[in-house]
């Protein structure tokens, strides 16, 4: 900037000074009028009115200069920022870019495979639950077609299933008995046995016995 502006200029300003100072001193009262012509003839001479001309076109020229100078130090700029972005595409985004595309890739397999294996375990859950009603309606014909009656209770000691024998046998309606304590239908006096039965069926002591069974009716 020193160079662009200051340098070459200075010494054409020193021009121009000297050429005022002598303009100055044309106004200014002299000795004599011998003095003043004198004056007259040195401002026109041809060095000054040189220099006088030289001043706009060593500006013009400086300033030319400075802009090719600007002009260059952009050109130079844009081309370091062009260089910079490009090495950084070429060794940070790129390298990034395709190992995100990677990961996006396998995280889109993994999720496809996932899909599919909730698909067969669905399937297979179906195929599971479709058995295993099967196995209940076939096991529910047989209990509700045999000719003994049959109850399941809970370790509470609650109705959970009775069949339609069994409860023909004791003259009760299912529900009457669904949910109820089986101590609802035995003796007085069987009570505390079954329950003893009760608790060595939950300690995982298992027998064979008999009991006794009032109808609803007596």
């Amino acid at each position: 900037i020193k160079n662009i502006y200051f340098e070459s200029p200075v010494y054409l300003d020193k021009k121009v000074h000297e050429y005022l100072e002598t303009a100055k001193q044309l106004i200014l009262p002299s000795a004599g009028q011998q003095n003043l012509y004198s004056d007259i003839i040195l401002s026109t001479s041809p060095t000054l009115l040189f220099d006088l001309n030289l001043i706009p076109y060593q500006y013009q020229s400086e300033n030319e200069k400075y802009n090719n100078t600007l002009l260059w130090v952009r050109s130079l700029f844009l081309l370091t920022m062009l260089v910079i972005l490009f090495f950084i595409w070429k060794l940070v985004f790129k390298p990034a870019t395709k190992e995100l595309r990677y990961y996006i890739n396998e995280l889109i397999k993994k999720d496809n495979d996932l899909l599919q294996a909730n698909i067969d375990l669905e399937k297979k859950v179906e195929e599971r639950a479709q058995e295993i009603r099967k196995k209940e309606n076939t096991y529910r014909t047989l209990v509700e077609n045999m000719n003994e009656g049959l109850a399941h209770y809970t370790l509470e000691g609650n109705f959970a299933f009775v069949n339609d024998i069994f409860c023909q046998i004791l003259g009760y309606k299912r529900e009457e008995l669904i949910n109820q304590p089986i101590f609802k239908i035995l003796f007085i006096e069987d009570v505390e046995k079954i329950k003893q039965k009760i608790k060595q069926r939950i300690k995982g002591m298992g027998e064979k016995y008999e009991w006794r069974l009032p109808r609803k009716d007596g």
